[in-house]
């Protein structure tokens, strides 16, 4: 049996498709490059336009746009030759691929006759077969021929349509072509016009700094002539200020001569009377071979001592006197300024003596202070050490007192911030006990000072009061049994309950009366031993440096004693304050103007000495 096959797509379909998309593609570039073109040629006829219009002012910086503008215009051109030389490249392509494709179709309708031959011989083998299969076959294969049909008119169509776009690429880009040839040969146009307008722009360049070379000589000339000018004026101004005091000179010189001969007459007449005088005193006339200074040598002398009475100016004769009154005020104040400071250095001996002394009896007194320390410390506390150092040895009244404290079992480096409440009670009242045996006090009162001791502490503050009482009276506050036990009489109070305390146990009188006898008698000693510690205390305080008694009031206030006198009790020191400031400040400008007179008198007095070096 014989089987025959209908049907299947014609080869290269896809491909006319593809290509025309690409068809498509490139005539967007024709578009786009055409769009190019047309930008250079606005560019073009922008850069003619502005060529056209350049002046002689600014064709030098319109060259220069010009010019840049002709470059865009070449990277335009360039580019769009680029496009276009792609356009070419691109439809060459398209030439082969529609070459190759025509194959195609010629190959597919080869093989449709093929397919008609394979039909027709197979509806000649169909026609001994059933008609049912025969008819479905049958309308199998026209379909298929139609279809193929189809195809193969589509296809020539979209060759056709391809050659017909490949016609229009061509054209367009001889279009383009022919267009960049035109721009290229306009720039070759405008180049040269440019170079000519650089030339141009060259010559006149030169022609500018020849000009610029002639205006600098010419301002040259004309700033010699102005100089020889000013020179000219102020030759005639000084010649005619020279002439001027010329004229004046022989003025002031007849003026002079006439006032000399009037003055010789005067002086003729009163020398004759002088020797008419003379004469009647008998009074001998002087010989005539005395040389003297001639007139002009006179006069001159004259005018130079006039010269310095002008340069002087108009004396104030009280100026002298105000002088003298200053220098003696000057004097005096030296005077007591000197007395001031030898009082003062004698003051500060004196502070630094007393200071000293301060400093070696405090030293003093604490060093003993710090012996009885550490005696009643070591007696208080069964053994313990103690010690009182300063804060500043160096500066003692800089700074304070210190304690360490060390009882007995604890370590040598305890601190007493670290020591217990009772251990630093013990503490205190060594130093107290210790100060009190450096100055003793026949009477002392203790309020509950055993309140935060144990009972062997009570015991030892108990007994030291006890063993002190033999030279001063205790009277102590205390609720402890061991210092009741030591005491020599006890007296109870309680609270009443309204307010008021109440005695419950009373005193012995004859007992007081024994001990006030006793207290009596030695009130009496340590009143003589205090004597001789105040006859002690007398001898020190005579041998202490005494302060100086007060000054005087200084001479150089003159006349401010009696405004001080009246306003000690409203002013006080401030007004004499200000008032002695006013006064030296008075005092300083006039030793400025007395200074300023004796350098004037001083130049003077060189002057004068300068011409008469000059004379001789």
């Amino acid at each position: 049996k014989m089987k025959a096959g209908f049907g299947g797509k014609i080869h290269g379909a896809s491909e006319v498709e593809k290509l025309g998309g690409e068809v498509d593609r490139l005539s967007i570039m024709a578009q786009t490059v055409a769009a190019a073109l047309r930008e250079a040629r606005t560019r073009q006829h922008e850069i003619r336009t502005k060529i056209n219009s350049l002046t002689e002012d600014d064709h030098s910086v319109k060259a220069g746009t010009i010019k840049a503008e002709m470059e865009l215009a070449k990277k335009v051109l360039v580019k769009a030759r680029g496009i276009a030389n792609q356009l070419e490249t691109r439809l060459g392509n398209l030439d082969s691929d529609h070459t190759g494709k025509l194959a195609m179709v010629e190959s597919a309708s080869m093989k449709l006759l093929e397919a008609e031959a394979d039909r027709d011989s197979a509806s000649e083998d169909l026609s001994n077969s059933s008609p049912d299969g025969i008819r479905k076959r049958l309308l199998e294969a026209q379909s298929l021929r139609i279809e193929a049909e189809g195809a193969s008119n589509k296809a020539q169509l979209t060759i056709d349509s391809g050659k017909e776009m490949s016609e229009l690429l061509t054209q367009t880009l001889d279009s383009l072509t022919s267009r960049a040839d035109e721009i290229q040969a306009g720039m070759a146009g405008r180049e040269k016009s440019v170079k000519e307008w650089k030339s141009s722009v060259k010559e006149e360049t030169i022609l500018l700094n020849q000009k610029e070379e002639e205006r600098a000589s010419l301002l040259d000339e004309h700033q010699e002539l102005e100089n020889e000018r000013k020179g000219l004026v102020e030759e005639r101004a000084e010649v005619k200020a020279n002439a001027n005091q010329k004229a004046n000179s022989a003025i002031n010189s007849r003026s002079m001569a006439e006032d000399i001969s009037r003055s010789l007459a005067i002086r003729e007449q009163n020398l004759a009377d002088l020797l008419v005088e003379m004469a009647a005193e008998s009074v001998p006339v002087a010989e005539d071979d005395v040389e003297l200074p001639n007139v002009g040598d006179a006069q001159k002398r004259v005018n130079d001592l006039r010269r310095k009475l002008d340069r002087y100016g108009d004396f104030n004769m009280l100026a002298i006197e105000q002088y003298d009154s200053c220098k003696k005020r000057l004097d005096e104040m030296k005077d007591d300024f000197k007395v001031l400071q030898e009082r003062r250095k004698r003051l500060i001996d004196i502070t630094d003596k007393l200071e000293n002394q301060r400093k070696t009896r405090l030293l003093a007194t604490l060093k003993e202070v710090n012996e009885n320390f550490k005696v009643v410390y070591n007696r208080l506390s069964n053994g313990g050490r103690g010690e009182l150092f300063l804060e500043n040895p160096d500066e003692p009244f800089k700074g304070g007192l210190d304690m360490w404290a060390q009882p007995r079992g604890k370590s040598n480096k305890s601190r007493l911030q670290g020591l217990s409440g009772g251990e630093k009670s013990m503490a205190s009242l060594s130093l107290i006990f210790a100060i009190q045996d450096h100055d003793p006090s026949p009477f002392y009162y203790f309020d509950e000072v055993d309140q935060n001791l144990d009972v062997p502490n009570s015991k030892l503050i108990a007994t030291e009061c006890r063993n002190r009482s033999e030279a001063a009276q205790f009277i102590m506050v205390t609720l402890r049994k061991v210092s009741l036990e030591l005491a020599d009489h006890h007296i109870g109070i309680t609270h009443g309950g309204d307010g008021c305390s109440r005695r419950i146990v009373d005193f012995d009188r004859d007992r007081a009366i024994e001990l006030g006898a006793q207290a009596e008698k030695e009130a009496t000693d340590a009143a003589d031993k205090n004597h001789s510690r105040i006859e002690e205390a007398r001898v020190i305080a005579h041998e202490m440096p005494e302060v100086p008694d007060a000054l005087p009031a200084p001479k150089s206030l003159g006349g401010l004693l009696n405004h001080i006198e009246e306003d000690e009790s409203e002013n006080g020191f401030e007004a004499l304050t200000e008032r002695a400031e006013e006064l030296t400040e008075e005092i300083e400008e006039r030793q400025k103007i007395v200074s300023e007179l004796l350098a004037d008198e001083t130049e003077g007095q060189e002057v004068e000495d300068q011409e008469v070096e000059k004379e001789v």
